[in-house]
């Protein structure tokens, strides 16, 4: 009882800390090759952990017997196409090894994409949805390379760490009708909506921001120029500055203040408004081709969105993403924006 040394039978020798005559905490244990480690004991029994790192001690040859963990990519693709499934609640994963550690993430290329870049921008119609993550299941292949059989009598995952990824996933939106719908109107302080004459819809120079991941994104600054589509990007600074906050699902910018300031005139955005006065209503934005007709009068906004995140260990990231987007800004477009048939 106490500090003491004991040679096993089976050729190994543990100096350490003994309990009532049994290996119990800490001690080293030398093998019988002469290999030694720290080992860790509870009631006489090797803990799963100390019996880990004498399964990777370095020597000659290494250890008899080795264990890969694989993911089992052919099952859960069998889920995807499973018709009844739809593959709603089937996810494919990717596993990486890093020091000795395999991670287990999901297997998402257009998110990979997304995270590379530091947000999406929705082209036309486009919708996430929220996924489940469903089964993922794990398959253990052990490899024997002694010259022997062995028996495996027992086996243990260890899981050291599930933690959330917490990186925003932003997309900005600013093509049509049905993506900027999804956004709020501006509201006043008592939470109705502004009314703005001559705006047939709030569509209308107007900014969608959507976050689809778990983490948030605070302090959110939005630099940028409002440009006629077609022109190139000034090598000023952005005259336009917006501090945004904290984007955590969906968050509507209203442009309404800025085009004022380049010259719209957005009380006088009328469906029905005639060419001769497209320039005095429309500013820099009034274009027309080289026979003089009055072409597309959309913007695009062209800039940098800064924000931080704040990943599962409390640890602050900075991110900086460019920023590019379709502004409706035509009266033309009207409220159907050019779906076919009558109004």
């Amino acid at each position: 009882h106490g500090q003491g040394t004991y040679n096993h039978v089976d050729g190994t020798c543990f100096t350490g800390a003994f309990l009532n005559g049994r290996r119990n905490g800490k001690g080293k244990l030398v093998l019988p090759d002469g290999r030694s480690y720290d080992s860790e004991w509870v009631d006489d029994v090797e803990s799963p952990a100390s019996l880990a790192i004498r399964a990777a001690l370095p020597g000659s040859g290494g250890p008899p017997w080795q264990l890969g963990l694989v993911l089992d990519q052919a099952y859960m693709k069998r889920l995807m196409a499973d018709e009844e499934n739809h593959g709603e609640n089937a996810l494919l994963y990717r596993s990486r090894f890093s020091g000795g550690v395999m991670r287990i993430e999901p297997n998402f290329p257009w998110l990979d994409n997304a995270l590379e870049k530091g947000h999406m921008e929705a082209n036309g119609t486009i919708e996430i949805i929220g996924f489940s993550i469903g089964p993922a299941p794990l398959i253990v292949k052990v490899n024997n390379p002694g010259k022997t059989a062995k028996t495996i009598l027992s086996g243990r995952l260890q899981v050291e760490r599930s933690a959330p990824d917490l990186r925003p996933l932003l997309v900005s939106y600013g093509a049509n009708s049905d993506t900027i719908r999804m956004y709020p109107h501006p509201k006043d302080k008592e939470g109705h909506d502004l009314p703005v004459k001559g705006k047939p819809s709030s569509v209308y120079m107007f900014l969608g921001f959507g976050n689809y991941a778990e983490g948030k994104a605070s302090n959110c600054v939005l630099e940028y120029h409002l440009l006629p589509l077609g022109e190139k990007v000034p090598s000023t600074p952005p005259p336009f500055m917006r501090r945004l906050g904290e984007i955590d699902e969906k968050l509507g910018i209203d442009l309404l203040a800025d085009f004022i300031k380049l010259g719209v005139k957005p009380g006088e955005l009328t469906n029905d408004l005639q060419p001769a006065r497209a320039k005095e209503v429309l500013g820099p934005f009034a274009r027309f081709n080289a026979r003089g007709k009055w072409i597309e009068s959309n913007a695009k906004l062209v800039g940098k969105l800064t924000y931080e995140w704040t990943d599962a260990d409390g640890k602050v990231h900075g991110e900086s993403t460019a920023i590019e987007a379709f502004i409706i800004v035509d009266p033309r477009n009207g409220a159907e924006f050019g779906a076919p048939g009558p109004v």
